[in-house]
C-alpha cells in the first residue's frame, strides 16, 4: 500500500496525470482525478524488495511531514494569544507561515503589525528560543522530506527504465 502511495505521489505520476486530467481552477497541482483518468495510470511490476524499499521511504516521508506540520501548527496556534483579543485575532500570511520569516525580529515586527501587540518583555526570550529551535527543526525536516521524495522519484524512474535524458525532460516539465 505504501509503495503504491509512493508511485501515485511521484513526479512521474503527476506528469502523466497533468497530461490526461482536466486541470481545476486555482493552480497547476489541482487536477480532476476521476477514475477514467486514474485507471489509465501505468503501474509497473514491482517485486517484494522494491515494494518494501518504496514503502519504507514513503513512511519515513510521511512521518517527517507529520512532525513538520505538528511543529508549524504548535506555534501558529499560539500566536493569537499575543493579541489583546485572541478569539478575533487575524493572522497574516506571514504569521501563518512564521517559519519562513528570516529571524525573530521579523516575527516580532509582523506580530506588532498584524495583531497590534508587542510580545511581553518577560516572554520574548521564550518566544525567540521556541521559534528559533522550531524553525531549525522545520527546515531540517523539509530537507529530509525533499531528500526522501528525490529518492522515491529515482526509484520510480528506475521501475520505468527511464533514461537520464527522459528524466531531465520530465523534471523540467513538472
Amino acid at each position: 500500500c505504501s509503495a503504491l502511495l509512493a508511485l501515485l505521489n511521484s513526479r512521474l505520476s503527476w506528469f502523466y496525470l497533468s497530461q490526461v486530467c482536466t486541470a481545476l481552477r486555482g493552480g497547476e497541482w489541482r487536477l480532476l482525478l476521476q477514475s477514467i483518468y486514474m485507471e489509465t495510470l501505468p503501474i509497473p511490476f514491482t517485486n517484494e524488495s522494491q515494494k518494501a524499499e518504496l514503502g519504507k521511504l514513503t513512511e519515513a516521508a510521511q512521518t517527517a511531514t507529520k512532525e513538520r506540520h505538528r511543529l508549524q501548527q504548535g506555534i501558529t496556534r499560539r500566536i493569537p494569544d499575543l493579541s489583546a483579543d485572541p478569539a478575533n485575532a487575524k493572522l497574516t500570511g506571514k504569521l501563518k507561515e512564521w517559519w519562513a520569516l528570516p529571524d525573530f525580529a521579523a516575527f516580532q515586527k509582523e506580530v506588532e503589525k498584524a495583531l497590534k501587540a508587542k510580545i511581553p518583555l518577560q516572554e520574548r526570550n521564550d518566544w525567540e528560543n521556541w521559534i528559533t529551535t522550531s524553525r531549525a527543526e522545520i527546515h531540517s525536516l523539509t530537507a529530509e522530506i525533499t531528500r526522501l521524495e528525490t529518492e522515491i522519484n529515482a526509484k520510480v524512474y528506475a521501475l520505468f527504465d527511464l533514461t537520464p535524458d527522459e528524466i531531465a525532460l520530465l523534471e523540467a516539465s513538472v
